[in-house]
């Protein structure tokens, strides 16, 4: 009798743990769903995250912001992807939300809903647009700025720069051969003629 509860234990206890491992097995891969969908984009990333936390300092930012969360906002070009990364949420206007896990850090992701075809690196479905709130004033102090070129159907990382960079200025970072539709989605700024007042 006892053999019988012994075997009739063991052959519980063994069930049970293949029902575990399967049902582990299935939050595994729930837990690592990504809607990043480039492999280069996946592989870069924690990079940048690493020199962006470089540039993070605790003393001058007097705890308002939190190092491990992230914001980036991404906008795609037929031939570039521009990725900017920083710890302050402001200046995001027409966007598809999404969050994303990487090691310690949470990243909430901001694609430009006036992106060309992003749905090549991003898995959009069943995302809600936010549309724009209007101007926003935003002192970004502690950026990364990243720009990709699709180069043979990859992703090439061509230009880092950095709130710390002295020779950035958005005119040199954005290709050329992109301006003109930058500026229509005004992403680079015109800025206004001089009016002259005739005597």
């Amino acid at each position: 009798m006892k053999w019988n509860l012994l075997l009739i234990l063991l052959l519980f206890i063994s069930g049970f743990g293949c029902t575990s491992k399967d049902s582990f097995t299935i939050i595994e891969k729930e837990e690592f769903s990504s809607r990043i969908l480039s492999e280069d984009l996946k592989e870069i990333l924690p990079k940048l995250i690493k020199l962006q936390n470089l540039t993070f300092d605790k003393k001058w930012t007097r705890g308002n912001y939190n190092p491990n969360h992230l914001f980036t906002r991404i906008l795609t070009t037929e031939k570039f992807v521009y990725l900017n990364l920083t710890f302050n949420d402001c200046g995001f206007n027409g966007f598809y939300p999404f969050q994303e896990k990487m090691g310690e850090h949470t990243i909430d992701f901001f694609i430009d809903s006036k992106s060309l075809k992003p749905e090549r690196y991003f898995d959009l479905k069943e995302l809600n647009q936010v549309s724009g709130v209007g101007p926003q004033i935003c002192e970004d102090w502690y950026f990364v700025k990243a720009k990709f070129e699709l180069f043979q159907g990859k992703l090439k990382l061509t230009k880092v720069s950095t709130f710390f960079d002295n020779s950035y200025s958005e005119e040199t970072f954005y290709d050329k051969s992109d301006s003109a539709f930058l500026h229509k989605i005004e992403v680079l700024n015109v800025e206004p003629e001089p009016e002259h007042e005739f005597q």
